[in-house]
C-alpha cells in the first residue's frame, strides 16, 4: 500500500537526473543563444562557448549530486510518501522551490572550510541560488509525481 524506503530514493535520484537534465537544456541554449550573438556580432570566441557552458554545468551537476545527499535524501525518506502524495501542485512547486537554497548554503559552507563569511561567501552567487531553485523544483516535482503514480498503481 505504501512505497518503500528504496522506492522512494530510486524516485528520489530520478528526480534529481530530471532536474540536472533542466539545467543542462536551459544551459546549453542559454550557450547557443550567447554563440549566435558572438556570430552574429563578429565578437568573442563564439566556438568555445558551448565547451565552457559543458564544462560549468558538469561542475554544477556535481554540486548537485552533494546536495541531493545532504537535502534529497534526508526528505525522501523522512517525509512520508502519502503525505507528500497529497500536496496540491503548487504546494509541491512552492517546497520544491525551498529545498534548492539549503543544499546550495551547504555546499558553500562545505567548500568555505566550515565557516561562512557573508560579505566574501555569498557574493555573486544569486544564479547559483536560481540553478538550485531550478533543480530542487524540477526534482521534487518528478518525485511527487513518481510517488502519486506508484501509490495510484499500488490503491
Amino acid at each position: 500500500m505504501n512505497c518503500r524506503w528504496n522506492q522512494r530514493l530510486t524516485y528520489a535520484f530520478v528526480g534529481l537526473l530530471s532536474g540536472d537534465a533542466a539545467l543542462v537544456l536551459y544551459t546549453l541554449v542559454n550557450a547557443f543563444l550567447v554563440r549566435a550573438t558572438h556570430l552574429a556580432t563578429h565578437v568573442g570566441e563564439p566556438e568555445r562557448v558551448v565547451s565552457v557552458a559543458l564544462q560549468v554545468v558538469t561542475l554544477y551537476v556535481v554540486c548537485s549530486l552533494v546536495g541531493f545527499l545532504v537535502v534529497g535524501i534526508p526528505v525522501a525518506l523522512l517525509l512520508p510518501a502519502r503525505f507528500v502524495a497529497r500536496w496540491p501542485w503548487l504546494v509541491t512547486i512552492a517546497v520544491g522551490a525551498l529545498l534548492g537554497p539549503p543544499a546550495l548554503f551547504a555546499i558553500l559552507v562545505v567548500l568555505g572550510g566550515g565557516s561562512v563569511h557573508l560579505s566574501s561567501s555569498f557574493r555573486e552567487t544569486a544564479l547559483l541560488f536560481a540553478f538550485s531553485i531550478l533543480v530542487s523544483t524540477v526534482s521534487f516535482g518528478v518525485y511527487v509525481a513518481l510517488l502519486r503514480k506508484q501509490l495510484r498503481r499500488t490503491s
